[in-house]
């Protein structure tokens, strides 16, 4: 079982599958009884490396699988978490915005009021006598720039007319 030194680097193959290294040793061998051993030693040493082969990729699938499962919870956890905040963020904004409709209700029916008071306003204003304001602004301004014995003889009339 020992006459292969086995290494890790390809070898040419001379014999269809075989690397150069056991062709010559197949080569080299006198009697088919030591090719028969040779080559069952060549399979025998397949074989455990097969075997030894299964059992490192069955214990490399374990470790990936154990890898998984705790990056899975992991991104669970982390999944999870984001979950929860988004809906606490969408609870604060939900009660924002009942708060901000109420405030915007309230604001629209303040606006229409007003709205409707300066209607009201104008239609006052529109049917307000003009001439007789302007009028009365003259006459105030006539009084104004009169001298003060004018206004005192203008006194004593509107005190005299008002004891009657």
């Amino acid at each position: 079982m020992n006459a292969l030194k086995e290494t890790n680097a390809p070898e040419e193959k001379e014999i269809v599958w075989l690397p150069q290294s056991i062709a010559k040793k197949f080569n080299a061998l006198k009697s088919i009884e030591e090719m028969r051993v040779l080559t069952r030693d060549v399979i025998e040493r397949k074989r455990l490396d097969m075997t030894t082969e299964d059992r490192n990729l069955e214990d490399d699938v374990l470790r990936f699988k154990a890898f998984c499962l705790a990056h899975r919870s992991e991104l669970s956890k982390v999944y999870n978490e984001e979950c929860d905040l988004i809906e606490q963020m969408w609870e604060e904004l939900s009660g924002k915005a009942d708060a901000t409709r109420s405030k915007i209700k309230g604001m629209a029916k303040e606006v229409n009021d007003f709205s409707r008071s300066v209607g009201d306003l104008k239609k006052q204003l529109g049917s307000l006598e003009v001439y007789q304001a302007e009028r009365f602004l003259e006459l105030a301004n006539t009084v104004n720039n009169m001298d003060e014995s004018t206004k005192d003889i203008l006194r004593n009339v509107l005190n005299a007319s008002q004891a009657k």
